[in-house]
């Protein structure tokens, strides 16, 4: 079990407006989405992260987040970030 608080929104360096897609209890293993808003509250998109990531910062060129793996343990990770 998680110990910090779920994030829910984020914004980035950019002024980009991270939020994460809603789950039920029983969605909960599927894996974290985002929709994406431009500061100005154009759509951006939406971004699935790997299963079994969650993310907690957003920065320019990189996700930072925790993986866990089949055993339940968790591993920092860092995963590039592609803007187009």
């Amino acid at each position: 079990m998680r110990s910090h608080p779920p994030i829910d929104i984020m914004v980035d360096p950019s002024g980009a407006i991270w939020l994460e897609r809603h789950r039920a209890r029983h969605e909960r293993a599927a894996p974290q989405a985002w929709l994406i808003l431009d500061h100005d509250g154009t759509w951006l998109g939406e971004l699935v992260m790997p299963t079994g990531f969650t993310l907690h910062e957003v920065q320019m060129d990189a996700l930072l987040g925790v993986r866990t793996d089949a055993l339940g343990v968790e591993h920092p990770q860092v995963l590039p970030l592609h803007r187009t």
